[in-house]
Parts: C-alpha cells; sequence; structure tokens
C-alpha cells in the first residue's frame, strides 16, 4: 500500500511541476470600454430596432392604414436622423468644442 502511496505522491509532484506559473489577473482600470459597447449596440440592438419598426410599418400598410404608416416612417427617419447626428456630436464632440473655445 505504501509503495501505491508512493507513486500517486511522484505522479502529484510530476504535475505540479509540470504546472504552467500563475499569471495574476489585471486589477480593473477605471476605464469603460466605450468601443466595444458602441460596437456591441450597432451590431445586435440597431438591426433589432430596424427590424421591429420593418414589421410595424408592413402589417399598418397591410391594414390599409397609408397614412399611419407614413406618419411612422416620418418619425423613425427623424429619429434615426437624430440618433446620426447624436453619434456624430459623441464622436467628434471634443473637436467641434476645441473649435469654438480655444
Amino acid at each position: 500500500m505504501s509503495t501505491l502511496l508512493a507513486a500517486a505522491q511522484v505522479l502529484a509532484d510530476a504535475h505540479i511541476l509540470a504546472a504552467p506559473d500563475p499569471t495574476t489577473t489585471p486589477g480593473p482600470s477605471g476605464e469603460v470600454n466605450t468601443t466595444g459597447i458602441l460596437g456591441w449596440i450597432a451590431t445586435y440592438i440597431v438591426p433589432i430596432l430596424i427590424g421591429g419598426l420593418g414589421v410595424v410599418t408592413l402589417s399598418r400598410a397591410a391594414k390599409g392604414n397609408v397614412s399611419q404608416t407614413m406618419t411612422t416612417s416620418m418619425i423613425a427617419i427623424i429619429g434615426m436622423v437624430m440618433l446620426a447626428g447624436a453619434t456624430t456630436l459623441f464622436f467628434f464632440g471634443d473637436n467641434i468644442v476645441g473649435v469654438f473655445f480655444k
């Protein structure tokens, strides 16, 4: 029985010696990954919203409510233009402020 325990100890020691050195995990840097968040929103959320808007528009048009369909479409287009403007300000806001306030 002691030879079995000795063999197990030798295998355990060999496994410990063969194990890689543990690495330390980096601490939080205090910065938010805005590029990753915006990429995720652009990849997953925006297509779902546009698809939902398309379903609503097509269902209203199929019922014959052309007036409501046009109103909804125009509101959606204006909203997308406003979102594009806000995104532009988000990315270029620092440069725009630098031009106005030196």
